[in-house]
């Protein structure tokens, strides 16, 4: 094993002992992020519960669409009534065209990306801050998620927030904690905060984020003790998996029946 290296030096987070441990990936390398974001999740996850991802990230993803165009077309009626303009098959083919030319490629993605992953590090002291202190002390692994992780955007673009999410080492998620970026954050961060176990889960997740690709920034736990939590979250998930099903039909439902439009207060 790797020896742990601390992930910054600033005295007054002497106490929390974050420290640097990398992922190993499948043939006992370190994982490089930089070149293969996804191998590791690959190597992890099995392709059934990918496939249950991917699904349920369209759903969610595919009503973002409907609901940003019927905000950006609706229409004042009367005094307090909004028109809300039928979302087409052509407009649905046009969003994920839109959302798909958002990611920065080639060089400027990658220099984007490492960026991202610079700055993140520097502003671990400044992000650990902002949690309780009793979330502060759990603290085991920070990592970059969502788009920021697999393709970012450039800096200030809509929808160019920062995710982090941070596993703290507790199962339950009694200490579950989420703060979205503010007008005033330098960098908008949106922190997310869960334990690691299934249970752990956000409220409006189906899914732990640990099962979702991530690049980790600081990462406490070692290889065996990892592995050993990733596949405790896939084996807790297989079995809800009809559950989860269930979810991705009536997010295909919600977007049918918002697709139509209509008048709205």
């Amino acid at each position: 094993m790797i020896a742990p290296e601390k992930a910054w030096s600033n005295p007054s987070h002497f106490m929390l002992k974050t420290e640097s441990i990398p992922y190993i990936d499948s043939d006992s390398k370190i994982a490089d992020f930089e070149k293969k974001r996804l191998a590791f999740w690959l190597d992890t996850v099995p392709s059934d519960v990918r496939r249950l991802e991917y699904e349920l990230w369209k759903g969610y993803r595919s009503l973002h669409h409907l609901g940003v165009r019927q905000f950006d077309t609706r229409e004042k009626i009367g005094g307090r009534h909004v028109l809300l303009k039928p979302f087409t098959e052509q407009d649905k083919k046009d969003s994920w065209q839109e959302f798909q030319e958002s990611f920065l490629h080639g060089e400027d993605r990658r220099i984007r990306f490492q960026e991202i992953l610079e700055q993140a590090k520097l502003d671990i002291p400044t992000i650990l801050d902002r949690l309780p202190q009793e979330v502060r002390d759990k603290v085991r692994i920070i990592a970059i998620t969502g788009s920021s992780a697999y393709g970012p955007r450039r800096a200030g673009e809509r929808l160019s927030d920062i995710d982090i999410n941070i596993l703290i080492d507790t199962e339950d998620g009694l200490l579950n904690f989420e703060q979205r970026p503010s007008v005033e954050d330098k960098t908008p961060y949106h922190i997310v905060v869960t334990g690691y176990g299934d249970s752990a889960r956000l409220d409006r997740e189906m899914i732990h984020w640990l099962l979702y690709p991530h690049v980790p920034i600081s990462n406490a736990y070692g290889t065996r003790e990892l592995l050993d939590i990733i596949n405790n979250l896939v084996v807790a998930t297989i079995p809800r998996a009809e559950e989860i099903k269930k979810k991705i039909s009536e997010l295909d439902q919600q977007f049918r029946v918002r697709a139509q439009g209509g008048i709205e207060n």
